[in-house]
């Protein structure tokens, strides 16, 4: 893992950050399983947003994909975020990476299937139930008020707690788990 860089990319920062407010392991376990669904579900959601730029037919795509490929908010969104893992680790946030974009790719064709009518139900009852777990988490297994803290810092709070930023810190503890890494494993 590379440390030593400042400010918004800064691994360590947000790693001190999350690990003050997700010490019990029932909330990392919350965490770790409600992250990516509010990611996931919210680009669903954006697959509606007017389309930045229309791509092409791409031959070696299936025709369902194509038709579902639309470079719009959602792309951007996954994109900002596949950037942003990388830029604050490169092996864990290239991986990291790769599933935002692979996660755009199944939203978007998910969003395509379920049409804006269906669409926003699914996604309105995923959200409210990972936002009631990550509450539910904070509040009952953590310190109490951990949540309001940890929402009280801007940006790292704006960012974990609006953006579901959190989905950094738990995808790096689990890489850091399964990896030979052993210093990284003791320090996250």
């Amino acid at each position: 893992m590379q440390m030593g860089r400042t400010g918004f990319i800064d691994l360590e920062k947000h790693f001190a950050f999350y690990g003050a407010y997700h010490s019990n392991p029932v909330n990392i376990l919350i965490h770790t399983l409600f992250v990516w669904p509010i990611f996931f579900t919210s680009l669903i959601l954006f697959y509606f947003t007017p389309s930045i730029y229309d791509l092409p037919p791409i031959g070696f795509i299936p025709s369902a994909l194509n038709h579902a490929l639309v470079l719009n908010f959602g792309f951007v969104f996954a994109l900002m975020y596949a950037l942003f893992y990388v830029l604050l680790d490169k092996k864990a946030g290239s991986l990291a990476a790769l599933i935002c974009m692979v996660c755009w790719v199944g939203a978007s064709y998910i969003a395509v299937r379920l049409g804006y009518s269906l669409a926003w139900k699914v996604v309105l009852a995923a959200q409210l139930i990972c936002w009631t777990g990550q509450f539910l988490g904070h509040g009952v297994f953590e310190s109490t008020g951990s949540f309001g803290q940890s929402c009280s810092s801007f940006p790292n709070g704006s960012f974990l707690c609006v953006a579901g930023g959190a989905s950094n810190c738990v995808w790096i503890r689990a890489i850091s788990r399964v990896s030979c890494n052993c210093e990284s494993e003791d320090r996250y």
